[in-house]
């Protein structure tokens, strides 16, 4: 009720609520001589949401930091040829790191962590979790968030984590990842980020993925063109 307990809501988007109450706050609270209303102790004595805003993001990081020692875990859990092992086991993992999964998947405040730190090789050891344990609609914002941004290189696998989930909400993602190149793949002229979202599409039911599908059927470029075809012929009737 109220500012203070509002900033004490959600957790993970504490800071981003924080911001927004603090514009409200800038034309509704009074002025202090220091003119910023942010830093002021409350009427009430409570303290400035400024400084419930800085706990929350200390605790934020606390529990969504990852170490190095499950950086060396994260990769240890990737299937290895030639045997198709993992060098270390899924129990063992969760065992060493139990505040990495949730509810038996990957945890979600791990995976914002991530994005917040804007930490690539952080978020290909989350993504390698996730792939490891499953991907929960908890996911869902974020991941589709990450199709559209270049400061990390792990857009396949992120389009491979959407594609698990097979909801419509990740439609307008999939297709964004059709229609642009990051950098870490300007080399590959095969377009594999784009015919992976295209299969993501074409396993999601209803009309809003197969519009998206008809019109990259419609594509110039002969590669889309040809497996948006070949995903609205195996679409059920």
């Amino acid at each position: 009720h109220g500012p203070r307990a509002h900033a004490r809501v959600a957790g993970l988007d504490s800071c981003t609520i924080a911001d927004d109450l603090r514009t409200s706050l800038m034309h509704t609270r009074p002025q202090t001589h220091s003119g910023d209303p942010w830093h002021a102790q409350s009427d009430s004595g409570h303290p400035p949401i400024g400084s419930i805003q800085q706990q929350h993001c200390q605790l934020w990081s606390a529990s969504s930091a990852m170490t190095e020692e499950m950086r060396d875990a994260c990769r240890k859990l990737v299937i290895t040829p030639p045997r198709g092992e993992r060098r270390l086991s899924r129990e063992q993992f969760s065992l060493r790191f139990p505040s990495a999964i949730k509810d038996g998947r990957l945890s979600n405040e791990l995976l914002r962590g991530a994005i917040a730190e804007l930490s690539p090789d952080d978020l290909q050891c989350v993504l390698i979790i996730g792939h490891a344990f499953g991907f929960s609609p908890d996911h869902l914002d974020a991941l589709c968030q990450l199709v559209g941004v270049d400061w990390h290189h792990s857009h396949e696998d992120v389009v491979s984590a959407l594609d698990k989930l097979r909801s419509p909400q990740t439609v307008e993602a999939l297709f964004e990842a059709t229609q642009w190149i990051p950098k870490s793949l300007e080399y590959d002229g095969t377009r594999a980020l784009a015919v992976k979202a295209i299969w993501a599409l074409g396993r999601i039911p209803g009309v809003q993925a197969e519009a998206k599908l008809a019109l990259l059927a419609r594509s110039s470029n002969p590669i889309l063109r040809g497996v948006a075809e070949e995903q609205m012929k195996r679409r059920p009737m």
